[in-house]
């Protein structure tokens, strides 16, 4: 599972890199645990270069195991509003098979990353 995890963080490390292209100033913050429901759930916090506090929140949830998973994913402020939202569905796949996915919903969503990230 920690192959998995670390999968899911640079993942979001990816995500952390390509919104600090836009706006190098922003601070960044990946990180993962395993909830008592045997979720594990990973994110990146954003915070603009000025703000006390995070602007916005990319969170992946897992469910499943034993090399067949479940993801869901969003991006929200971090006051809690989800902007954009993505689920694989009930079916448990690879993880091969469900990270092309994500980062297609990453890249699509991209300027709204972008524009939550700048906001204070």
């Amino acid at each position: 599972m920690r192959a998995v995890r670390d999968s899911l963080v640079d993942l979001l490390h990816l995500e952390g890199d390509r919104l600090r292209r836009a706006e190098p100033d922003l601070r960044l913050y990946a990180g993962s645990r395993h909830l008592p429901t045997g979720v594990l759930s990973c994110w990146l916090t954003v915070t603009p270069p000025d703000a006390a506090r995070p602007s916005m929140e990319i969170s992946i949830d897992l469910l499943g195991e034993t090399g067949r998973y479940r993801l869901r994913s969003d991006i929200a402020t971090f006051g809690g509003r989800i902007d954009a939202e993505w689920d694989s569905g009930p079916e448990l796949r690879p993880l091969d098979e469900l990270v092309p996915s994500l980062r297609r919903f990453y890249t699509l969503h991209a300027d709204l990353s972008l524009r939550l990230a700048r906001e204070e």
